[in-house]
């Protein structure tokens, strides 16, 4: 349940980017659409575009943590399975591991 708690974070997480960086592109072609009319101040559209990728930033660091994150506690179990469940040694070295890793 923890696992398919941490899964389901991390692909909302994913969504969220991917509205941020539609945003984003969508805020750069209407740049490019004013750029192209002359319509528009070439300093204040690149202004414009520098505070929207600013403002999504920290959703798309959220989620490389997130995966970072889930792929830590992937691996962190999977190591600490194998170092309990080696059988080519006696138990009672598995269960002095178990408890080293407590």
């Amino acid at each position: 349940a923890y696992y398919a708690r941490q899964k389901l974070f991390a692909l909302s997480s994913l969504a969220r980017s991917a509205y941020a960086a539609k945003s984003v592109y969508s805020g750069i072609e209407g740049a490019k659409a004013e750029a192209a009319t002359g319509t528009a101040d070439q300093r204040k559209v690149q202004e414009e575009l520098v505070q929207q990728v600013e403002e999504s930033l920290p959703t798309f660091l959220q989620t490389a943590w997130d995966f970072a994150a889930m792929d830590i506690d992937g691996t962190l179990l999977s190591v600490c399975g194998k170092v309990v469940k080696d059988l080519s040694i006696p138990w009672v070295l598995r269960l002095r591991r178990a408890r080293a890793l407590l």
